[in-house]
């Protein structure tokens, strides 16, 4: 009775209300929906008879994201601190355009019909089609300095963007001038009008003038009028702008053959709101440049400053966008520059520059192992802690001196012995490495010794397992104050075992270790154009193989001239001279009848 009641009463209400009050039911039904949920919520959610799926959805408008003025990071709201960076308050509103409709994009060469943005028809090239049409297309300007040309890869290459970064006052801007100087000077040979345009960001044109005045030579209160303009080519431009988009509408205009910008730090775009040097400004800026010059076929190279740990300062993108990425590195005290290719997309990464800075700038050196050596009448005779070796700089070798020193250290009251250890040009890792190996398998120990060890020149070597044997040899000679013959070179490496390991290229590093004059060579058992048991000359070079360190230490170090007073003498034994010389008594390796 209850449940047919209810069931009449909703059946009959409805039609009582359609009688009395018609215009009830047709608002409910016939109600314009709304816009948006937003509206939807303010204008009719207290309407009677509104329910949420009478809503439609938010129109697709411009997207709200939120940057970080200090590393560039997006977020999509505000958190008051930046999440990747962690600074506070560095978030600002930033509003984009709404997407591009997708459209229907035809193919070029398959005519296949595919979805793409509407920015006109896809066109597809063949992989082997490319390949054929790539006879001519990689063109390079050849520098013409050996050096140089040899890290770039033969030339730079047309379209190419080069980033070169190094510490500040290393000479960056000299180098930069100077290509720019000699580049245009090939362009002139060849008849050709196209100009080279140097953005001095950093200095005033003045300045830029002053410098390339002393790298030609001129001065200008008295040399001749005209001087300056017979020793610079016509084609050489300055200008102060820094504006990205000016540089841009340049290199679009004007089509320059080679821009070099200096730096990267100096350029901004007018429509960001950051400061110049910034990471947004600086990722934005080398990006137009990277488009513009690659879509009009200038090459160019951007200056960029470096930070504490000695990488190029911005965005890490920096190093994705351009196609080479060259360090300057040396110490300003120090003639000689090494200039490092990283990266480079058309070269390899192996070839090294050596520049020895000069008062007309940077010039190639043609021997640098004779700039890397001490040299003299001194080089000649035995020396303490004092060893040569055979590195591989790039494809090139090189003769570095490895000088190492070894001193009782210092008693400090209270805190007992104070041990420093100095590593220069070295890594001072594997410094450590071939201490804890002389102290545990060759039995020298060095616990309460000072150590230095020095790389004469300045140069930091990047070939790391060549030095080891080396520096053993090195240490050992200073902590037993034993020398070591001039006329033998070292190429191995260590183990922790104490066991020696060939290097690769063996066959280079002996031609160059016997064109400077070496007559013997110690290397590891199995290298190349050695013996297993017995040496042998080798281009004007004897050969020696050995297995161990020890082995090593007996046939390298000679006889010090106290050792052979006191023998003479006969005045101690010869475990007192095996304690004196080692520091650790009858089980270390027997040094001095060697």
């Amino acid at each position: 009775m209850a449940a047919s009641f209810v069931s009449a009463r909703r059946i009959l209400l409805p039609l009582l209300l359609l009688l009395v009050r018609p215009h009830a039911l047709s608002r409910v039904f016939t109600r314009p929906r709304p816009t948006n949920i937003a509206k939807s919520r303010t204008n009719y959610r207290h309407t009677p008879g509104w329910h949420p799926r009478h809503a439609t959805p938010p129109l697709r408008g411009a997207k709200i994201e939120y940057l970080c003025e200090k590393c560039g990071a997006r977020f999509p709201k505000t958190f008051g601190r930046c999440l990747r960076c962690g600074e506070w308050d560095t978030c600002r509103e930033k509003r984009t355009e709404p997407p591009r409709r997708r459209g229907r994009a035809v193919s070029g060469v398959s005519g296949q019909v595919g979805v793409g943005w509407d920015r006109g028809v896809v066109e597809l090239v063949g992989l082997g089609e490319a390949v054929e049409n790539l006879r001519g297309a990689e063109e390079r300007m050849v520098i013409g300095d050996k050096e140089l040309d040899r890290v770039f890869g033969g030339g730079i290459v047309k379209g190419g963007i080069t980033l070169l970064g190094g510490d500040p006052g290393i000479g960056k801007s000299t180098l930069a001038l100077q290509l720019l100087k000699m580049i245009a000077s090939t362009i002139a040979t060849t008849r050709d009008r196209s100009k080279v345009v140097y953005i001095c960001g950093e200095e005033t044109v003045e300045q830029v003038a002053g410098r390339a005045a002393r790298l030609i030579g001129v001065d200008p209160r008295s040399s001749p009028e005209g001087m300056a303009r017979k020793k610079v080519p016509e084609n050489c431009l300055l200008t102060r702008e820094t504006e990205v988009n000016a540089i841009c509408d340049l290199m679009a205009s004007e089509r320059p053959a080679f821009v070099i910008i200096d730096s990267i730090q100096t350029v901004y775009d007018g429509s960001l709101s950051h400061s110049p040097g910034s990471l947004v400004q600086v990722r934005e800026c080398a990006a137009k440049i990277a488009d513009t010059a690659k879509a009009y076929g200038v090459s160019a190279i951007i200056i960029g400053h470096v930070t504490k740990g000695g990488e190029v300062a911005g965005p890490r993108m920096l190093e994705h966008l351009v196609d080479t990425v060259l360090y300057l590195e040396g110490e300003r005290l120090i003639q000689h520059r090494v200039l490092r290719a990283v990266k480079n997309r058309f070269g390899s990464t192996a070839d090294v520059a050596i520049l020895e800075m000069t008062e007309s700038g940077l010039r190639g050196v043609s021997d640098p192992s004779a700039l890397l050596t001490s040299g003299g009448e001194d080089f000649k005779s035995p020396r303490e802690g004092t060893a040569m070796c055979v590195v591989m700089e790039g494809s090139r070798p090189l003769i570095a001196e490895i000088q190492a020193l070894a001193e009782d250290a210092a008693y400090i009251p209270d805190k007992g012995v104070s041990v420093r250890r100095v590593a220069l040009g070295v890594d001072y890792q594997r410094m450590s490495v071939i201490l804890a190996v002389l102290s545990r398998r060759a039995k020298v120990k060095f616990s309460r010794m000072d150590c230095w060890v020095s790389v004469v020149g300045g140069l930091k070597l990047s070939d790391a397992p060549s030095v080891d044997l080396a520096m053993a040899v090195a240490l050992s000679s200073s902590r037993t104050s034993r020398p070591i013959s001039p006329s033998t070179c070292f190429c191995a490496e260590v183990g922790l075992g104490g066991e020696l390991r060939a290097l690769p290229q063996m066959d280079r590093r002996l031609r160059e270790a016997a064109r400077f004059g070496f007559s013997r060579c110690i290397c590891a058992k199995g290298s190349p154009n050695s013996k297993s048991k017995q040496s042998r000359k080798v281009e004007g070079m004897e050969v020696i193989s050995v297995c161990r360190i020890e082995e090593a230490l007996r046939i390298s170090l000679l006889p010090s001239p106290q050792a052979k007073d006191l023998k003479n003498k006969k005045s101690r034994s010869k475990g007192d001279l095996e304690e004196e010389y080692t520091g650790n008594g009858p089980d270390d390796v027997d040094l001095v009848d060697l």
